[in-house]
């Protein structure tokens, strides 16, 4: 789900994927916290170092969203690279922070042909013109001190990269390790943490502020042919699909007595 209402053009499933691992809320005065499933009702103030617990069982509840960036198609050859650069100046919604950006890039072996040399090769084509092979691209995404690379190769008619920079410890993909179940509505999650202090569940999903500023973000392209012995193949390049998306959350935290009674 976008928060800007669209939806990437491609592969929705990776969205839906990245949103479950796709912010606290710092602000100050009482969070109000409702939640209808079961039955249940509840209130959880707004947390402080002040008055964290220690060791125990919690009960972290999290909205994650997702803000889309460029989304863009473009051809490479054989051989180049695609340079891009991005901006991030937008507005985050109130109460949510910044805890990861996506960088993913998408492509369809679509562009390989066979290329015989004379009646030889034109026959062994005809007879068996062999299987494409899908071209290798590698990308890398530079912000401040992060360098992130990720290398697409192998079978297969589709190929898919993904770059992750992470603005927190943890962040929601260290909350997957833990028990959690779907709460009201697709964007909130419930995630239930025993033995550890809320300390430490704070220092694991704090955000750094470091989302905004300059990336430069770079994808090269390498032609694979997929030929037999006798028949030759010729590949010039790929349009690859490359999109862009930042993660956002807020979460409370409260002991799981206080939300949850033992039968549950």
């Amino acid at each position: 789900m976008d928060i800007n209402g669209g939806e990437p053009s491609f592969l929705s499933w990776l969205m839906i994927v990245n949103q479950r691992n796709i912010t606290t809320s710092l602000g100050a005065g009482l969070v109000t916290l409702l939640l209808v499933s079961g039955g249940l009702y509840f209130i959880i103030s707004n947390d402080s170092s002040d008055a964290m617990g220690g060791v125990g069982n919690y009960t972290v509840i999290t909205e994650e969203k997702t803000i889309s960036g460029p989304d863009e198609y473009e051809y490479i050859s054989d051989g180049e690279t695609l340079e891009i650069f991005y901006t991030w100046d937008g507005e985050v919604p109130e109460g949510f922070q910044v805890y990861d950006l996506n960088l993913v890039w998408t492509y369809e072996e679509t562009n390989e042909e066979t290329n015989p040399n004379g009646p030889v090769e034109q026959a062994s084509c005809f007879a068996n013109p062999g299987q494409n092979a899908l071209d290798s691209t590698q990308g890398e995404l530079n912000h401040n001190d992060f360098l992130g690379s990720d290398e697409v190769v192998g079978d297969g008619s589709w190929g898919v990269g993904w770059i992750t920079q992470n603005f927190s410890n943890g962040g929601v993909s260290w909350l997957e390790d833990f028990d959690f179940r779907e709460g009201e509505g697709n964007d909130t999650w419930i995630y239930n943490l025993t033995d550890i202090s809320e300390k430490e569940i704070h220092e694991n999903l704090t955000t750094n502020g470091e989302h905004h500023g300059d990336y430069s973000i770079s994808i090269r392209l390498d032609a694979e042919v997929g030929e037999n012995s006798g028949c030759p193949h010729s590949d010039e390049g790929e349009e690859i699909n490359y999109f862009l998306w930042f993660g956002i959350f807020k979460y409370n935290i409260s002991p799981t007595e206080d939300v949850f009674t033992p039968s549950e």
